[in-house]
């Protein structure tokens, strides 16, 4: 198994989807920033939240909220309708922590 921890930010609302089993399902990027000046760079993550953990995301991480996730990177597979394989790695979260209050949150996202 592995694990990784990232902090970042929500770059849209959590879309929720559900299975046929009913099972809730958030997907979502966040945007990680690593290096500092001219070396800064943004990296941007899929995540996949289920059940309760995805329905606390979508109703308390709008867009713009800064979180720590631990996850387990999952590969994906397949081919696309050209016949070319791809692969996706999708970070499934495992359990995570806001890292600001509300308000700052609300304040550091423009509308």
């Amino acid at each position: 198994m592995i694990k990784c921890y990232m902090t970042g930010r929500t770059t849209k609302d959590i879309e929720i989807s559900y299975t046929q089993s009913n099972k809730a399902i958030g997907r979502f990027s966040l945007a990680v920033d690593s290096g500092y000046g001219d070396n800064k760079r943004t990296s941007f993550f899929n995540c996949v939240a289920w059940e309760k953990t995805a329905e606390t995301l979508e109703k308390y991480a709008p867009k713009g909220s800064k979180l720590l996730l631990e996850c387990e990177p999952v590969q994906n597979q397949y081919e696309d309708k050209n016949g070319n394989k791809r692969s996706t790695i999708d970070f499934i979260v495992k359990n995570f922590e806001f890292c600001e209050s509300k308000s700052a949150s609300e304040s550091s996202t423009p509308n």
